[in-house]
């Protein structure tokens, strides 16, 4: 016969395995989202550049926010 002990012991195994999978699942749809976007950030950070040697940006006053 199975003790208390022995079925919290299951009950904690399977938990941590329902969250193990579950941060595996998450893990995986950022990876799907980031990977559609690479192009674009990489795009993005171009145009940031261009326009910071542009002189077209100003300096970030945190105060201000």
């Amino acid at each position: 016969m199975r003790s208390e002990y022995d079925f919290a012991q299951m009950e904690a195994g399977i938990r941590g395995k329902y969250v193990k999978r579950e941060e595996l699942e998450d893990e995986i749809r950022w990876d799907k989202a980031f990977a559609g976007s690479k192009d674009t950030l990489a795009k993005l950070a171009a145009e940031a550049m261009a326009e910071y040697y542009a002189g077209k940006t100003q300096e970030l006053d945190p105060e201000t926010l």
